[in-house]
């Protein structure tokens, strides 16, 4: 599992304070890392992961998998983004990323344009994930 902490859903209180919070957290590589377990609540990328209708197991491969590839710093901007959308999905990426730009102080599509890479990212580690998967189901 990645060394760096990262919330898991359900104990994450719908609010944008704690998206930068955890922007701030996660690029400091503060805190204790997470337990994963069937028991745990989805983290917020597992979230992401999660709405497209695919499997736990999937999701957390994916999210492991995209932190080590993308690093503390990027990972946190992606989840920080990624809890403001949690927070208001139908106002879309654009005004997540938004959000999170009001807050840290960064330039809104800058972050936007940053999100969608990183978005790519999980999406490509979504793909290496079921085919570990697929194979070893044979």
């Amino acid at each position: 599992m990645p060394s760096s902490p990262r919330p898991r859903l359900a104990s994450t209180p719908s609010s944008l304070r704690l998206a930068a919070s955890l922007l701030a957290a996660l690029a400091a590589g503060s805190g204790a890392a997470a337990a994963q377990g069937a028991d745990q609540p989805p983290t917020v990328v597992e979230a992401v992961c999660l709405e497209g209708g695919r499997s736990a197991r999937l999701c957390a491969c994916a999210e492991q998998r995209m932190f080590e590839r993308l690093g503390k710093q990027a990972y946190a901007q992606y989840e920080a983004v990624a809890q403001a959308y949690l927070t208001r999905p139908k106002a879309g990426w654009p005004a997540a990323a938004a959000d999170v730009a009001a807050i840290t102080g960064g330039e809104p599509a800058t972050i936007l344009t940053q999100t969608k890479t990183h978005g790519r990212a999980h999406r490509d580690e979504m793909k290496a994930c079921a085919a570990v998967i697929s194979a070893q189901k044979r």
